[in-house]
């Protein structure tokens, strides 16, 4: 776990909502980047996906979580509008501590803290996606709908086309 307060796992598992930890060291072979992750399990890298904790670039005090497929190139404009802000941008290191207190590779959209999430529109395709668990080494497998559900997220376009 990681933060000071709830992980992701232990947010799901009280709101009884079904997933998978998918460790790492468990897959069967040396993961080094996503696609491993996707080549040890047999499935389309588009199931994987990356968590990005962005801010309005114009009032920084005002962030979201924008989960896309983690090879897609994300679009801030889209990220931002579907915030009502004109343009998001990453934020920055210090930024991703000081709220979420999770290392940059292991990024969960299912948090304790009331932020905004928006969820790539191609995810919900997929049988389950494998969303960062606030860890680094551990993804969370689990549907897109509970994945809606368990984080309240609206659903747009967010990748550049």
């Amino acid at each position: 776990m990681s933060g000071g307060g709830p992980g992701a796992a232990a947010i799901l598992t009280e709101a009884g909502i079904s997933f998978e930890l998918r460790r790492h060291a468990d897959l069967g072979g040396p993961v080094r980047a996503p696609t491993d992750v996707a080549r040890l399990l047999g499935y389309d890298i588009g199931r994987i996906t990356k968590t990005l904790l962005v801010v309005d670039q114009r009032l920084r005090d005002r962030c979201a979580l924008a989960v896309v497929p983690v090879t897609a190139r994300t679009d801030f404009v889209a990220v931002g509008r579907s915030q009502g802000w004109a343009r998001a941008e990453m934020a920055r290191p210090e930024e991703l501590a000081g709220l979420l207190a999770q290392p940059p590779k292991g990024v969960s959209p299912v948090v304790p803290a009331p932020i905004p999430v928006v969820v790539d529109q191609s995810l919900v395709a997929h049988p389950t996606v494998l969303i960062g668990s606030g860890d680094v080494g551990v993804e969370i497998e689990i549907e897109p709908a509970a994945l809606i559900g368990a984080t309240g997220a609206t659903l747009g376009w967010l990748t550049a086309k």
